[in-house]
């Protein structure tokens, strides 16, 4: 947040490229920050319009990758697809449809928990398959390959 902080003391507006790119540090930082970095990301896109710049597909799966990035923080791995799932919320509140690529980001939240042996979004594969039909997103091979990526990390 000091560049963004930097490039308004030099007078120049962040676009939504700038601000995209913060959410990827956001969503780095999520390795290591968890459920928090997703937060101040959610933030930030409510701040977007001050600066006119409107969150567009881009910028919410760069969040949704920080919530994937957020299952292997020790701070409550399981709470990844619930967060994401508020993003998608957020998303769809502010006009922007997610995709399958969307859901699949999300889904492989699933795989890094399974990963670091945490098998507790497993569980929630058919739910988030259900989200996405409920959103009217069809799932496809990448989506269907994650999810037995997940399964296959799970068993061991």
């Amino acid at each position: 947040y000091e560049v963004l902080k930097e490039m308004q003391a030099a007078g120049v507006s962040p676009n939504v490229a700038s601000l995209n790119a913060l959410l990827g540090a956001c969503a780095n930082a999520a390795r290591g920050g968890g459920i928090k970095a997703v937060d101040r990301g959610l933030q930030l896109i409510e701040t977007m319009g001050r600066y006119g710049a409107e969150p567009n597909r881009v910028t919410f799966n760069t969040l949704l990758s920080a919530c994937a990035q957020a299952a292997t923080a020790p701070d409550n791995p399981g709470g990844a697809l619930a967060k994401g799932m508020q993003v998608i919320t957020v998303m769809r509140s502010k006009g922007v449809q997610p995709d399958v690529i969307s859901f699949t980001t999300l889904l492989s939240a699933g795989v890094r928990a399974a990963a670091q042996g945490d098998p507790s979004m497993v569980a929630q594969g058919p739910t988030l398959l259900g989200y996405m039909k409920e959103a009217g997103v069809a799932p496809d091979a990448v989506t269907y390959t994650t999810l037995i990526d997940m399964y296959a990390k799970a068993a061991g």
